[in-house]
């Protein structure tokens, strides 16, 4: 029996070595999940075609980000959803995850390096960064090849073990067999070199940051982030969606948007549980009784 390309052995294998690497370095690749990429690939290019450029160096210059792609395409939902991925994310955060955020990164010609940061203690701060279990869990699909030259996400192995870590700005690159690695201090930068397809995972406190793309083509990366059931989302995109849209998701999206309760007892409605809400023929006016 097999999903895609890959048979449900094989993904127990993948997803178990996965997770070691999660706990033991804080990031993992998994190469080649997404036997054809390419469609889903040129439909974010068509739709990015109409996206502002970021903001800042943070979103950067010279790229382009859409957010919330869970509300503008429903054929995402396959990457949202994948059993070898949703079977790392449950792995690490526990039972009935949610999606915290959905976004396309178009990084452009001659864009520079973004800055290292921690996902979850840069938004979430105390108390949840001190938390010793994860609660946070990025993941990059590459919709292009990544490679050292084009901006390939870099990770700093080792670093969500140390909140405190000294960042040596001045690096030196040597290589390996399947990364360039650059030393800095104690810490070893590793550049994410993966095959389109393949999926980059990192946890909340894992340093990491985009890289420069020196070349003349544009790099897409879809960024897809979890968190714990318990964790407010980075984005509201249960609101983002009429509820008919979502009724009409699979039960694996709903669960993900927020549709199921966490620990039988966190996400209630009027006291019921969500789905009762959800699959209503009408809804009542804000402050009625149901």
């Amino acid at each position: 029996e097999t999903y895609g390309n890959l048979p449900f052995v094989v993904m127990e294998v993948l997803a178990k070595q996965a997770v070691k690497d999660l706990v033991r370095n804080g990031f993992a690749i998994v190469p080649n999940v997404h036997p054809n990429i390419i469609p889903i690939r040129d439909k974010l290019v068509e739709m990015l075609q109409e996206a502002p450029t970021g903001r800042n160096f943070f979103e950067g210059v010279k790229s382009k980000k859409m957010y919330c792609m869970v509300s503008r395409t429903r054929i995402l939902d396959e990457l949202f959803t994948h059993p070898l991925i949703m079977q790392i994310t449950k792995e690490v955060l526990g039972p009935n995850p949610l999606l915290s955020s959905t976004v396309a990164a178009y990084i452009g010609p001659g864009e520079r390096a973004q800055p290292l940061h921690r996902d979850g203690t840069d938004k979430y701060g105390p108390p949840l960064c001190m938390l010793k279990e994860d609660f946070l869990l990025n993941t990059m699909w590459a919709l292009d090849d990544f490679t050292t030259e084009n901006g390939a996400t870099h990770v700093v192995p080792g670093s969500h073990l140390d909140t405190a870590p000294d960042i040596n700005k001045n690096l030196q690159t040597v290589t390996s067999d399947t990364h360039t690695k650059q030393q800095h201090g104690r810490f070893e930068e590793v550049i994410s070199v993966m095959p389109k397809g393949s999926v980059l995972l990192w946890t909340g406190k894992t340093l990491h940051g985009a890289g420069a793309n020196n070349t003349n083509a544009h790099r897409l990366g879809l960024i897809v982030e979890y968190t714990s059931g318990f964790v407010r989302p980075t984005e509201n995109a249960m609101l983002t969606m009429p509820i008919k849209e979502q009724q009409l998701l699979s039960k694996e999206m709903q669960d993900l948007l927020g549709w199921e309760v966490y620990n039988n007892n966190v996400g209630y409605i009027y006291g019921s549980h969500p789905k009762k809400f959800l699959h209503r023929q009408s809804y009542p006016v804000v402050g009625s009784r149901l």
